[in-house]
């Protein structure tokens, strides 16, 4: 039923191209896919509210054990319309006169000249009499197209309402006969012309049809450029009569096109006056070529890899195509077929084919990011270049200041945390402040005496994560010192970076609250959120006004964590009004029993939070966290169910877990060499240097099977294979080989991990928990040795196909060697022979920790992770 449905509906979209075709199917499925007259009729009046030209219609009613039609001659190009009330059709069978044979279920177009030969087939495979009628290609008088009033029926069987619905289809096509063929040949146009009218709202719809017509309805860039074109001339006759209006012009000048060419060929024309700055800038605003979708001769398509939700997107091919279908697939499977345009509104990745002249491209996708979506990953931005901005320009300013930092944590904030212990055990968070206080002190250290990138921006980002934590009343001179930091860091930062970053922070803000603002307000008018985020928006516009930055808006932007838990301490409640997709999310907590039991929910979480996730992590049980280590197996169930949903996973210093979910993920898709590793082996085996393999196309195909190199499609990462490759070959190695090992020692994998990672995220809590996954082989961690050395290790885990590495680590002495490059080549090589499909290395920023992870891996957002790891998780290797 579900395609009779689906072919019926496209049928009579070529009727009623101004109807939506998900209405025609669900208005369709309301009836079980049989098309009664009512059902037309309201077809008909929908169309009509739109103000499309109808086709030609003839009635063609299925009554007892017959087909009846009025009349028995019709024009070629006519459309027969099948419809029935009480009788189950399954479909019509059709004999047309150049013995072309086809199925139709709603309605038939006769094209040709000639006679038609129709059987009706019900559903149960049981045939009724076929029927005959003539196509002419003379004009049909109105009068032939009347029923008989007098019998009060069509065809002698009675059917009132399909009298009427023929009457209004007979008026509808009361015109001369050069007009109605007109009509339906330029059908298909009207279709294109209704949604090009969305792309170009200033062109009237007749414009766009007499454009289209002068192509005979086929459509190309050449087409779409005219009517670019055609739109320009207008809004630039619109906006010097509203400046002229203004007073910036003395009178009102109208651009005619002898004008335009006169203007483009010798420069601007005398009788036109300039116009002053406001108006020219608007003019070059309307002149810039809308967004596209290009299809190349080649069926290739070249686009945006992202759009706004809502925003209409004209699919254009180069050449000149006679028809066009664009279909594309939404996140949740349902697929939506269109003439030249796209509008995806359903957050995700989304699937895009066309097919032209009957040539159909292959996949291309691309990301509908909705405004809430936007908003989180444009806060992400600010703070990953906030941090990240400062480029290694050491003064005596930023030195000054970090002493005066060092002073305030001995002298003032260490008092204060020892008195406030209390109440932080009380919250479950005293472990965790003191172990954050920790940190701030290394960072602050490493800062004076390495006066690195590394190190500042490590700085910053502890003090931020210190702060978050509480809501307590800080010292004055600790809050005054931390002040006085960033002033002096971001005074020597690249500070376009950060004044870029809240421009486009501020524009997704605005589409967020236009958004939210209809989500929330209806029912929560004194909505805190929206009012704290239009004083957000305010600021920000006066930030861009003046072209300066205001950091201490940067500590309000992200909500802190402890006053969700004061608020829940104290009864009051922190499930603000509009959740779900109408707000961002920051460090929110998933339920543990979710965590641990996995399934349909968690992914269901997955997807919530690859939309509206501010930052990367979040907590597990409630905003005290989960610590893991206590019970063994509930904890490798719930890191292997957070692993196969898509999260990675960190952990604090005091072991509560956090789950991740970046919103940029290092990961390297892997060709499948599987296949042939079996064949190469034998190779090997068989033939030696000194007996080569025999001549002959069998033993040259093996030859190549077995010379086949890792290509992983990755232009940087094949660099450094070729400079590693030349750097072997002239260094010598007086400690022996190096060699791969996979899963060898864990208690000395550890031991290396904390002396490469002073501060590293895996503490004795969590190495409790990977001891007992090693022993039962739910780890790989592979080792690369130098002789009876080892100096790097991936510590992972397999979903899948997909190898999740948690953490990694190298030998600072033996880097010479490039010991993590050269791990990461093997290994892959490796994976991609057993048969994986991805190296996943969990998240990715601006930091120059993080800098190797872009030589050897591509940055996915989440939801274009997800499109690659979901395939994966359940393949065995």
């Amino acid at each position: 039923m579900e395609y009779r449905i689906q072919e019926g509906a496209k049928e009579l979209a070529k009727i009623f191209p101004s109807v939506e075709l998900e209405i025609i199917e669900g208005l369709l499925e309301s009836v079980e896919g049989a098309l009664t007259n009512d059902l037309l009729s309201e077809f008909n009046d929908i169309a009509k509210e739109n103000g499309a030209v109808i086709p030609k219609l003839v009635l063609c009613v299925v009554e007892g054990e017959a087909l009846c039609i009025q009349p028995d001659r019709i024009c070629a190009g006519d459309f027969l319309v099948f419809t029935s009330e009480d009788i189950c059709v399954s479909c019509v069978s059709i004999s047309g006169p150049k013995s072309a044979h086809s199925l139709a279920y709603c309605s038939f177009q006769a094209q040709d000249p000639g006679t038609y030969e129709l059987q009706v087939v019900l559903q149960g495979g049981k045939k009724l009499a076929k029927t005959s009628i003539t196509a002419t290609t003379s004009t049909t008088s109105d009068a032939s197209l009347q029923p008989d009033k007098k019998q009060g029926s069509i065809g002698g069987n009675g059917t009132d309402a399909a009298a009427q619905v023929l009457l209004a289809a007979a008026a509808l096509a009361s015109q001369t006969q050069s007009t109605l063929l007109a009509d339906i040949k330029s059908n298909p146009t009207l279709s294109i012309a209704s949604e090009l009218a969305t792309v170009f709202p200033s062109l009237d719809k007749t414009i766009i049809q007499r454009i289209l017509g002068e192509s005979e309805g086929k459509w190309s860039y050449a087409i779409f450029q005219k009517l670019h074109a055609k739109q320009k001339q207008g809004d630039a006759k619109a906006t010097i009569t509203k400046s002229s209006k203004k007073g910036n012009l003395e009178t009102s000048v109208e651009i005619s096109e002898k004008d335009s060419k006169a203007s483009g060929e010798n420069g601007p024309s005398k009788e036109t006056p300039q116009l002053k700055n406001e108006p020219r800038k608007k003019l070059e605003a309307v002149a810039a070529m809308p967004a596209m979708i290009k299809v190349g001769k080649n069926m290739s398509i070249d686009g945006p890899t992202s759009i706004q939700s809502g925003k209409v997107m004209p699919v254009v091919p180069q050449r000149l195509v006679k028809t066009m279908r664009v279909e594309v697939v939404f996140p949740s499977g349902r697929v939506k077929d269109s003439c030249c345009t796209i509008a995806p509104v359903e957050f995700g990745m989304h699937t895009l084919r066309v097919v032209c002249d009957g040539k159909q491209s292959d996949d291309f996708q691309f990301l509908c990011k909705t405004p809430v979506y936007e908003y989180a990953s444009a806060l992400d931005t600010l703070y990953d270049n906030l941090f990240w901005s400062w480029e290694g320009n050491w003064q005596a300013e930023i030195e000054n200041a970090t002493v005066q930092l060092v002073l305030a944590v001995e002298d003032n904030l260490k008092t204060f945390m020892n008195g406030m212990q209390s109440m932080l055990k009380a919250v479950g968070h005293s472990k965790d402040s003191s172990q954050l206080l920790t940190t701030l002190q290394e960072n602050m250290g490493d800062a004076l005496t390495k006066h690195d990138r590394t190190a500042v921006g490590r700085l910053h980002q502890a003090i931020y994560q210190f702060l978050e934590v509480g809501v307590m009343p800080w010292p004055q001179s600790f809050k005054d010192s931390v002040a006085e930091f960033e002033r002096k860091k971001f005074k020597y930062s690249n500070q376009d970076r950060v004044k870029e970053a809240i421009r486009t922070a501020h524009a997704a803000l605005g589409r967020h609250l236009e958004q939210a603002t209809s989500d929330i307000a209806p029912k929560h008018p004194n909505s805190t959120y929206l009012a704290k985020h239009r004083t957000f928006y305010a600021r920000m516009s006066n930030m861009i006004q003046k072209d300066e930055v205001d950091l201490s808006l940067m500590w309000e932007l992200r909500p802190k964590p402890m006053e969700n838990i004061v608020a829940r301490m104290f009864g009051n409640s922190v499930s603000e009004e509009g959740t779900g997709r109408s707000k961002i999310m920051y460090l929110p907590s998933l339920d543990l029993k979710q965590a641990v039991g996995g399934g349909r929910e968690l992914d269901n979480e997955v997807s919530l939070l690859s939309e509206t996730l501010l930052g990367d992590a979040m907590m597990v049980g409630s905003m005290l966290g989960y610590e893991v280590g206590r019970n063994l197996v509930q904890d490798r169930k719930m890191i292997q169910n957070l692993l196969y949903a898509g999260f990675g996973y960190l952990t604090t210093r005091g072991g509560k877990i956090l789950p991740t979910l970046n919103s940029m993920r290092a990961v390297l898709p892997l060709p499948n060499l599987a296949v042939n590793v079996k064949e190469e082996k034998e190779l090997k085996g068989k033939f030696s240097p000194q007996s080569p393999p025999p001549s002959g196309k069998k033993a040259k195909n093996k030859r190549e099977v077995a010379a086949k190199k890792l290509d992983l499609n990755h232009r940087k990462l094949k660099k450094r294979g070729k400079d590693l490759a030349r750097m072997l070959r002239n260094t010598e190695r007086p400690n022996g080989k190096l060699s791969l090992r996979v899963n060898t020692d864990f208690k000395q994998v550890m031991k290396l991990l904390r002396e490469h990672h002073k501060d590293a995220w895996v503490g004795p809590n969590l190495e409790a928990v990977w001891e007992v996954m090693f022993k039962e082989k739910e780890m790989l961690i592979f080792e690369l040795w130098y002789g009876n050395e080892m100096i790097a290790a991936d510590i992972a885990h397999r979903v899948g196909s997909s190898l999740y590495v948690a953490t990694r680590f190298f030998k600072q002495e033996h880097r010479k060697l490039q010991p993590g490059f050269l791990l990461a080549l093997v290994e892959t090589r490796a994976l991609a022979e057993l048969g994986f499909k991805l190296w996943d290395l969990g998240g990715t920023d601006s930091s120059p920790m993080m800098a190797y992870k872009e030589v050897v891996s591509f940055q996915m957002s989440r939801p274009e992770f997800q499109v690659k790891f979901l395939p994966c998780r359940n393949d065995k290797v």
